[in-house]
C-alpha cells in the first residue's frame, strides 16, 4: 500500500515539475514570437485577419452562441495539446503566434498592445500549461513503459475543458 501511494505522489510531483517547465517554455516561446522582426504590412495583415475572425464570430449570434462557438474552436486544439509528443509542439507554436500577434498590435499602434494580461488570457495560459505538462508526463510514461492512471489524465482534461468553457463565456460577454 505504501509503495502504491508513493508512486502516485511521484507521478503528481513529476506533473508539478513539468508544469513549471511548461510555463517557462511557453513564456519563452511567446517572448521569441514577440521579439521577431515584423514589417508594418505583415503586422497590419495579421491584425486585420484576427479582427475579421472576431467580427465573424460576433456576428454568429448571441453571447451564449458565441461562447459555444469559441468553445468548439478551442477545445479540440486544447485536447491535442495533451497528446504525447505532439502536444508540446502545438502549445509552443500557439504561444509563439500569440507573441507575434502582440508584436503586430504594437507595430500597428493599437492601444490593445499595452493592455495587461486579461483574466481569460491568464486562464488560457494556465490551461495550456497544464495540457503541455500532461503531454510531457504522458510522453515520459510511455518512453519509460510505466503504468499510468487514465483517470488522472481524464480528471485533468475535464478540468481543462471546464476552464476553456469559462474562458469562452468570459470572452463571449466581452466581445
Amino acid at each position: 500500500m505504501y509503495s502504491a501511494s508513493r508512486s502516485v505522489l511521484s507521478g503528481w510531483r513529476l506533473r508539478a515539475v513539468l508544469a513549471v517547465v511548461a510555463v517557462a517554455m511557453l513564456t519563452l516561446s511567446s517572448y521569441l514570437g514577440y521579439v521577431q522582426e515584423l514589417s508594418a504590412e505583415d503586422a497590419q495583415e495579421l491584425v486585420r485577419a484576427i479582427e475579421e475572425a472576431e467580427k465573424e464570430l460576433i456576428s454568429s449570434g448571441s453571447a451564449p452562441e458565441v461562447a459555444l462557438r469559441l468553445f468548439t474552436l478551442e477545445a479540440p486544439v486544447l485536447l491535442t495539446c495533451n497528446l504525447p509528443g505532439v502536444g508540446p509542439a502545438l502549445a509552443v507554436y500557439l504561444t509563439y503566434e500569440a507573441g507575434r500577434y502582440a508584436k503586430a498590435l504594437e507595430v500597428v499602434g493599437s492601444t490593445e498592445a499595452y493592455e495587461p494580461l486579461g483574466l481569460s488570457d491568464a486562464i488560457r495560459l494556465t490551461v495550456l500549461s497544464v495540457a503541455f505538462a500532461e503531454s510531457m508526463y504522458l510522453t515520459a510514461v510511455l518512453l519509460r513503459r510505466e503504468r499510468w492512471e487514465a483517470l488522472e489524465t481524464a480528471a485533468l482534461v475535464v478540468l481543462e475543458l471546464s476552464l476553456i468553457a469559462l474562458v469562452s463565456a468570459i470572452e463571449a460577454t466581452s466581445l
